[in-house]
């Protein structure tokens, strides 16, 4: 019986360090490639899945940022959604610049396909704070993996 511990256990650890990992309940699919927006095809995303978070990386087909430089969205699972934001920089009328983030989760995902229901837009203050009673923008988006 010892033996066969200590083999399971040796069995373990090759598989956890070989990348093995626990899937999440909701979308378990590996999101880990390439993805485009369903309606305009040049707005791209890279994305990285590595079970425990999701990162997403705006850009263009061809070339190019999308959003700006320092576009991120990071996800992580929750129930019912990968629930995360993105963050960014903007400036304010003044020119002030200041971090933003916007809601943005995964709400739907099948094979080869997501629906991301992401902040639009706010209105921030010299303060760079939200304009206080704003209500949110907020809209969905089908994304498809490239082929």
């Amino acid at each position: 019986m010892r033996r066969f511990s200590v083999v399971l256990f040796t069995l373990c650890t090759v598989a956890s360090l070989a990348g093995c990992r626990k899937r999440r309940a909701f979308c378990p699919e590996d999101l880990t490639g390439e993805w485009q927006h369903a309606d305009d095809a040049t707005y791209r995303f890279s994305v990285k899945d590595d079970g425990a978070a999701l990162t997403m990386h705006p850009h263009r087909e061809g070339g190019g940022v999308a959003g700006g430089p320092d576009l991120l969205a990071t996800l992580v699972p929750a129930a019912d959604r990968l629930k995360g934001s993105l963050a960014t920089t903007t400036s304010t009328p003044k020119g002030r610049s200041c971090p933003v983030t916007f809601q943005w989760d995964v709400v739907a995902c099948a094979p080869g396909q997501m629906t991301v229901r992401s902040e639009q837009e706010y209105g921030i203050q010299e303060d760079c704070s939200r304009f206080p009673g704003e209500a949110p923008d907020v809209a969905d988006s089908d994304l498809v993996r490239v082929k």
